[in-house]
């Protein structure tokens, strides 16, 4: 117990690998079911040891035997892709089957699929749906999105419209564009939903802005075909007409690949293991609260709580992943480590933390941690706001209206402001306050700017309240909401 407690001290707060590998190569001659699974993580990614992926499936092998999900996953995973092992889909059934019964999403994920496809086991619907429907409630977007198709094509299961549309809604509720697409889809066609032309356009945008060709097409083919625009002579909305018939409506790139990011579900073998590997065991959950006499306590304090976020955030808990990613990038009891923030951030994101969209987005545009990429931070920012990030929304409307790091775009950038506004940012409040007294890309309105400008003043924004005092409005336009202040 010790031995595999100092490979964690050394492998999570030192991040002294190779030591980390000596202890844990101890520990796991000994037996200890948790060392067994970490240097078998560490020889299938080839941290602190040379990648071996025969000595990863052995040592995976002695865990799993003794009930280990993850490692369980993660030998299926290796039978299914012939990794250190002649490749047997009779195996990764048997080893799926025992992890999902434990309650992993991604065994039950790779289990549905092997069903879908005849893959290792007779084609079967019924359990196909058993254990995808068994993932999509866990929150595994892929299954969701798997058993939604299914349902919605009538594919080896009878076709079911309502169940299609529940699951697109779950999916599409953590941002992803394909699921808002579909769930557009369903309520343009009336199919599973009441036929609503206002939500189909809606979750349209959504997925337009996140990048899917399809969706920008939806946008681009209503807007071309709308015979008066929402207001006439109206830049900006001649200027989206143009981004639409380009097809580019916030055409940008797919948010980049992040180190630790999981891979699309679309084959029985999904999901590539994490380059951190995940510690979650029942009965070895107090392990590190263990450590030797000789290991300080406040750092046996740390590496605990280390790992109680580590394993939280493996099970899908975006706090914990936020917590983690915090720790690394702020410093938090750790070394500073931008590579390992940004992967955390990115997990923390994808289980649909705004907070963690916001600040990977902030990390992607500095170039922290990893690549820099103007179109890949915008499309993390765009994902905050859509998860309800108001700061986020406010970011975008800078970064468009100043034409730094996004194209210059009065149009786009007035649309971010309205958003976040409409969310009480104050700071939205007071830009769409100016743009209407300017006239900036939009028709001048003193009327719009005046409302918009009490809104950031109640909550207190000086700026607001200078530009109210000296303002020279219209009476007419002042007195609807004077009115109204005296009804209050």
């Amino acid at each position: 117990m010790a031995q595999s407690n100092l490979g964690l001290i050394y492998f999570f707060s030192k991040q002294d690998l190779a030591e980390a590998a000596k202890w844990f190569r101890m520990a796991s001659d000994r037996g200890h079911t948790k060392a067994q699974f970490m240097l078998g993580t560490m020889y299938y990614s080839g941290r602190g040891v040379e990648k071996n992926y025969k000595e990863a499936a052995r040592l995976y092998q002695l865990a799993a035997e003794k009930k280990h999900s993850m490692a369980q996953f993660n030998l299926g995973l290796m039978y299914a892709n012939g990794e250190g092992v002649e490749r047997n889909f009779a195996e990764a059934v048997k080893w799926y089957t025992l992890a999902a019964e434990q309650g992993d999403s991604n065994a039950a994920l790779n289990l549905g699929l092997l069903y879908v496809s005849g893959t290792g086991v007779g084609q079967n619907g019924s359990e196909a749906v058993k254990w995808l429907g068994s993932a999509a409630e866990k929150g595994n977007v892929q299954a969701q999105l798997q058993l939604a198709g299914l349902f919605s094509e009538g594919r080896i299961v009878e076709q079911n419209d309502i169940g299609a549309a529940r699951l697109y809604m779950l999916a599409a509720q953590q941002g992803v564009a394909e699921a808002q697409f579909k769930l557009a889809e369903l309520y343009n066609q009336g199919r599973g939903v009441e036929k609503n032309d206002t939500e189909a356009k809606r979750l349209y945008r959504m997925a337009a802005d996140k990048g899917h060709q399809k969706a920008q097409q939806k946008i681009a083919a209503a807007i071309a075909t709308e015979t008066t625009p929402p207001v006439k002579n109206d830049p900006a909305t001649q200027q989206g007409q143009q981004l639409a018939e380009a097809g580019e409506i916030e055409a940008e790139t797919t948010p980049e690949k992040v180190p630790g990011e999981s891979s699309t579900a679309e084959s029985p073998a999904p999901e590539n293991q994490p380059e951190s590997p995940a510690l979650s065991q029942k009965e070895d959950e107090t392990a590190a609260s263990t450590a030797p006499e000789t290991i300080p306590e406040d750092t046996q304090n740390r590496t605990a709580n280390r790992l109680k976020y580590y394993e939280a955030a493996q099970k899908g808990d975006d706090a914990a992943a936020l917590k983690l990613a915090d720790m690394y990038a702020e410093s938090q009891t750790v070394e500073q480590n931008d590579t390992e923030a940004r992967s955390w951030y990115k997990k923390a994101a994808e289980m649909g933390n705004a907070e963690a969209a916001f600040k990977l987005a902030g990390m992607i545009l500095e170039g922290r941690g990893g690549k820099q990429s103007n179109p890949g931070g915008r499309s993390w920012y765009k994902k905050a706001a859509i998860l309800g990030s108001r700061e986020a929304a406010l970011k975008l409307g800078f970064m468009y209206q100043e034409g730094k790091k996004a194209p210059k775009n009065n149009w786009l950038a007035r649309r971010w402001f309205l958003v976040a506004a409409e969310r009480g940012q104050p700071e939205a409040q007071y830009e769409l306050g100016d743009i209407y007294a300017e006239g900036r890309g939009v028709e001048q309105n003193q009327r719009e700017a005046v409302k918009w400008y009490r809104q950031a003043a109640k909550q207190g924004l000086a700026e607001a309240r200078t530009r109210l005092e000296t303002i020279s409005a219209d009476e007419n336009s002042l007195e609807p909401d004077r009115d109204r202040t005296k009804a209050e």
